[in-house]
């Protein structure tokens, strides 16, 4: 029997509350913010729900959708990667910092230009993950002197990550909203899981 590969996992938890697919037979970019959506709305819940969470690396492996480390701009990853270790993170957010900065490559379909600085770029990077995973500080200035740059160039790029990329920023109320929601909405008969699901997909929720 074949066994069940990271992309099985998620295909069956769509389709099992009814969630769109087609995302993941389309183009990279497509892939890449869809990947990027699912994974900042529903990580926990996914985890929740299958026993352990998805390898969203693998996932992008199984896509063919990896940057290659090789790539002339993959440094900037490196210098986030230095950053984030220097202040005590894991390997987890060093891991999130390099598969968000290839995501954003493959979907800028372009190379940067090299007037741009890579600290910006890294500080940026630094900023996005912390806010992602609710660890260390949140301050664009604190962030930006580690790298050597100004709190509005954390700003400007961490901005344009996140427009690029897709994924979606919860704090931690609004993180807990969403989980509190869940609860009064499927278990008083409101909405099914599949609907609840859905609405929080589309930004309803």
């Amino acid at each position: 029997m074949k066994p069940c590969g990271e992309l099985d996992r998620l295909r069956a938890w769509l389709v099992k509350w009814g969630l769109p697919t087609e995302a993941l037979e389309g183009q990279h970019f497509q892939r890449l913010r869809f990947l990027n959506e699912v994974e900042s709305r529903f990580d926990e819940i996914i985890e929740q729900e299958l026993g352990r969470p998805l390898d969203w690396r693998q996932l992008r492996l199984e896509l063919g959708i990896e940057l290659p480390t090789t790539h002339p701009w993959w440094h900037v990853a490196q210098l986030a990667a230095e950053g984030l270790v220097s202040q005590g993170f894991g390997a987890a957010e060093v891991e999130r910092a390099g598969q968000l900065w290839g995501d954003f490559i493959l979907l800028t379909g372009k190379s940067l230009s090299p007037l741009q600085a890579a600290e910006g770029w890294a500080a940026g990077l630094d900023y996005l993950v912390r806010r992602l995973t609710f660890k260390g500080t949140t301050h664009q200035a604190h962030v930006g002197r580690r790298y050597g740059v100004s709190a509005s160039t954390v700003s400007m790029r961490f901005r344009a990550l996140v427009e690029t990329l897709g994924v979606v920023i919860f704090d931690h109320p609004a993180r807990k909203r969403l989980h509190a929601l869940r609860v009064l909405l499927v278990e008083s008969g409101q909405l099914s899981e599949g609907e609840f699901h859905a609405r929080v997909l589309m930004g309803e929720l």
